[in-house]
């Protein structure tokens, strides 16, 4: 609000969606969640779970968090609707860049784990990324695969802002307007906990 007359850049780092998905429960009850259970948000770290499911975690204690971490996303989903209606609201949403991503998933024993850091499964590696600029870029659904590090570069291409950097990443407008191809491969890597986990992933 302060600043709507100006060029400024917000970060918004959410945690909502993190161990131990403590949004408020109502949140969690949309995706069926019931009151009084043994796995009680904000009541639980990570490490418990993993210890947890070592030890034979039933199937409804997974299927609660689940529940939980639908409840913080939800959550998340109606704190980020109010900025957007905000920026409507100052007459800047039309002219404001917009970026929606995750730096990683969660796994739910997809590949026997729970969390992330541990493994190179799409459930921890695909994560969603949205731009939205009203008055520049087209609706379209972008299939390739991109990479955080390509974010940097697009956001000085979109903002008109020239520099010298020594990019790593690439400027993913060329593929929103011309469909064409931006990485032929994405490294990957799971350095969290556990054995440390490169990869390359290629087409």
């Amino acid at each position: 609000k302060k600043h709507k007359k100006n060029r400024f850049l917000a970060y918004l780092h959410y945690m909502d969606t993190h161990v131990p998905y403590n949004a408020p429960q109502e949140f969690s009850q949309i995706f069926g969640l019931k009151n009084g259970l043994t796995l009680n948000r904000a009541e639980f770290k990570t490490f418990d779970i993993r210890i947890l499911t070592e030890m034979g975690l039933s199937q409804e204690k997974k299927d609660q968090l689940v529940d939980l971490y639908d409840g913080a996303i939800k959550y998340f989903d109606y704190n980020f609707e109010k900025i957007v209606d905000n920026l409507e609201k100052l007459g800047i949403l039309n002219k404001t860049i917009i970026i929606l991503t995750s730096d990683h998933g969660e796994e739910f024993w997809e590949h026997s784990g729970f969390a992330h850091g541990h493994n190179l499964y799409q459930e921890v590696l695909h994560v969603p990324l949205i731009i939205k600029y009203s008055s520049k870029l087209p609706v379209k659904r972008i299939q390739d695969y991109v990479q955080l590090l390509d974010l940097f570069p697009t956001v000085l291409s979109m903002a008109g802002i020239k520099s010298n950097f020594d990019f790593r990443g690439k400027d993913l407008i060329s593929s929103i307007y011309n469909n064409k191809k931006v990485n032929e491969e994405t490294f990957i890597e799971g350095i969290l906990f556990g054995p440390e986990k490169k990869g390359i992933l290629k087409d």
